[in-house]
């Protein structure tokens, strides 16, 4: 049974969903405010990373991890706008079926997957428990092409047309300075015969 638990992963959900549930935040955790600066965030995690350390005086390995889980989580500034707009709609309780109990899960869902958005090749998102995610990636996915087909028709189109321009213009051009250069060679040609002439 445990070793199942262990294998689909579900262990660690209900580890966070039991977290979750008690009402200490990652700021009470370090024991600062929501207003800390980094710099408090820091020093606070230091504090109790000595404290707590499972090498030193039997620490709490459970507390320890909390810490450095809410280290990691409030010392990015990402994560931390994340985590406190998690915060403020968790304050919010959206009612299941029993008025006395609040569902926590939809909180843990969106800080859970902000935090894997955020991450570089990290967990892909789950696009069947979300189809909005799927709808609005076509969609953009859609959007981004039609406007780089029209872009580029557009650039060949008006490449073209300074092709044509300079074309012409080289032509002409051209033209001009081989009349020129026949003229000149004309009077050049006259003079010399006047000067044999003579």
């Amino acid at each position: 049974m445990i070793t199942g638990l262990y294998r689909t992963n579900s262990f660690q959900s209900l580890y966070n969903f039991r977290r979750l549930v008690s009402s200490q935040t990652h700021y009470d955790t370090l024991g600062i405010g929501k207003s800390a600066s980094y710099s408090e965030i820091r020093s606070a995690f230091i504090e109790l990373s000595k404290k707590y350390h499972p090498d030193k005086n039997d620490g709490d390995i459970e507390m320890f991890k909390r810490i450095n889980e809410a280290y990691s989580v409030l010392s990015q500034e990402k994560s931390r706008r994340i985590y406190d707009f998690s915060l403020a709609s968790r304050a919010k309780p959206s009612f299941t079926n029993s008025p006395n109990e609040y569902d926590v899960s939809n909180w843990e869902r969106d800080f859970n997957f902000h935090l894997r958005a955020m991450r570089f090749g990290g967990n892909k998102c789950n696009t069947k428990r979300n189809p909005n995610i799927s709808r609005s990636i076509f969609i953009s996915t859609t959007l981004i092409a039609v406007f780089t087909y029209f872009i580029s028709i557009y650039t060949f189109i008006k490449n073209k047309q300074y092709a044509s321009f300079y074309t012409r213009a080289y032509h002409e051009r051209f033209i001009q300075y081989n009349q020129h250069h026949d003229d000149g060679l004309t009077s050049l040609k006259e003079n010399s015969y006047e000067d044999f002439e003579d």
